[in-house]
């Protein structure tokens, strides 16, 4: 390069930082757009996250009141069988 050209550039350093600071600030909002719109969209589709978990809480819901319901007949099974017992020895 000749001396010229580079004398050219070293005055246009400040202006070429301040383009790729304006640029690095714009790719900034973008992404943050972006991930606006991202969040949009996944709340009008239903994020596919939120169903699986949706699904897990009926089906653990589900499991424990199943599991509530064995206990409950259990401790009235026991009952019944304690309450036999007791007045068979009395």
């Amino acid at each position: 390069m000749s001396v010229r050209v580079l004398c050219r550039l070293q005055l246009k350093l400040p202006q070429i930082q301040k383009i790729m600071m304006e640029f690095e600030r714009q790719s900034e909002i973008m992404d943050m757009k972006e991930e606006m719109m991202n969040d949009a969209i996944d709340d009008a589709m239903g994020d596919e996250d939120d169903e699986e978990e949706r699904l897990c809480t009926v089906v653990l819901k589900g499991y424990t009141l199943i599991t509530l319901s064995h206990v409950i007949t259990i401790i009235i099974i026991i009952r019944k069988f304690v309450e036999h017992t007791v007045s068979a020895h009395s």
